[in-house]
């Protein structure tokens, strides 16, 4: 969802960077949680710095 959202990503061991302009990357985190919120897992952690 990230790429496809055309945000610049780099894994990291314990988090992933998200980087682009702030519209795309909240939208995309959004569609992340919607989409792991899908598969039955009742909660989500997000931190963005």
């Amino acid at each position: 969802m990230l790429t496809k959202a055309g945000l610049k990503i780099q894994l990291h061991p314990n988090s992933t960077a998200s980087e682009g302009e702030w519209g795309l990357v909240f939208a995309a985190i959004e569609a992340c949680h919607h989409a792991v919120h899908a598969m039955g897992c009742p909660r989500v952690h997000t931190s963005m710095k």
